[in-house]
């Protein structure tokens, strides 16, 4: 037997001592950011060890249970000097409730496993296009789910309050790794003004149900909306590119989009400009037929080159007109001077 000088034998105890100190470090701690998640959604997971690591720790990422189509990384490399190292975990849609098993584990075969639910997407809201109609009037609806969809997609069942105020259909389909889904709403002739709910639900579970108000009234009221909006000079003609010191009038369309007569209403402006400076202007718009509209502009300050402008503008601002919806009264916009060009101020229309 060779015996090895003792010079040797420490150098190499030494480097021995120095290895098993470097893989000494094991993972301490396995978490993930939500005890559960809604399938089509990403799951973040962190490993840490309890001191920063001495070298490069190169862990093995396992997954167990209801894992088709899930998707992880198969390895995770927490650099040397770090104390914990993260990775995401890409769920699938499911059409009922799953549980999946994540286990990270080091090459000397310590391991740390933790569990997670996956859950199939409910519904989140129920969303209207306008929160009042008159009878006889067809609305909109949008049912919105917490996740995607998952394969073949996913009933909703839709319910009106009141088959004799408001029809609803009984159930849509979401396809598949779709969130969203819209439906129409008839609402019937009513003698009084009639609240009636539109409720969503998956299945006959009442905790996955969302509702929403809708009011059939009796007689249409207007309701005023602001479309379209462009630079105008001077002389009425459209400017790609107001000048700096150029008058300049904002023109918008105001349009009644309800079955009922609109009384004259006053148009409000706020201007934001550089520096918080605002500028505020009103101008009087006249009475709109049932589904009519009509050009208003507004005299604009000069505007600045090289500067950014925000633009609010509200119908109605004296608050005089009763409506069916007071939400889509508000058009805002922003407005860089050195960009602007008509083709992208104008819509199809005109102003």
């Amino acid at each position: 037997m060779t015996r090895l000088p003792l010079p040797q034998v420490l150098v190499g105890l030494a480097l021995v001592l120095l290895c098993a100190h470097a893989r000494a470090a094991s993972p301490a701690i396995l978490a993930c950011d939500k005890p559960q998640v809604v399938g089509g959604y990403v799951l973040t997971c962190e490993i840490r060890f309890l001191e920063n690591l001495a070298a490069e720790e190169i862990l093995n990422v396992a997954l167990y249970g209801d894992v088709d189509g899930v998707q992880t990384p198969s390895h995770l490399v927490v650099e040397a000097g770090r104390k914990a190292g993260r990775f995401q975990i890409m769920t699938r849609p499911v059409a009922a409730p799953q549980s999946v098993t994540i286990e990270v584990s080091s090459y000397e075969g310590i391991a740390m496993a933790t569990t997670r639910r996956v859950l199939p997407a409910a519904v989140k809201r129920v969303t209207l296009n306008h929160s009042e109609v008159a009878g006889g009037i067809q609305a909109a609806g949008v049912v919105e789910l917490t996740g995607p969809a998952p394969e073949h997609g996913i009933a909703v069942n839709i319910k009106s309050g009141d088959d004799a105020v408001a029809l609803v259909p009984n159930r849509i389909l979401i396809p598949a790794n779709m969130e969203t889904a819209a439906f129409n709403i008839l609402s019937k002739p009513v003698a009084e003004d009639t609240m009636v709910v539109i409720s969503a639900t998956i299945g006959d579970e009442d905790t996955s149900m969302q509702k929403t108000p809708l009011l059939v009234t009796h007689k249409p009221k207007p309701d005023l909306v602001i479309t379209n909006w462009a630079f105008f000079g001077a002389n009425d003609e459209p400017l790609a590119q107001p000048l700096s010191g150029q008058k300049v009038n904002l023109c918008v369309n105001l349009a009644n989009i309800s079955f009922a007569k609109a009384p004259p209403s006053l148009l409000r402006l706020i201007v934001l400009g550089p520096g918080g400076r605002s500028f505020e202007q009103y101008e009087k718009a006249g009475s709109l037929k049932e589904g009519g509209k009509a050009r208003v502009c507004l005299p604009l300050p000069p505007l600045e080159p090289d500067m950014n402008y925000t633009f609010n503008l509200y119908a109605d601002a004296a608050n005089m007109i009763v409506e069916s919806d007071k939400s889509n009264n508000h058009l805002a916009f922003e407005y860089s001077y050195s960009e602007k060009t008509t083709e992208n101020a104008v819509a199809d229309d005109g102003i």
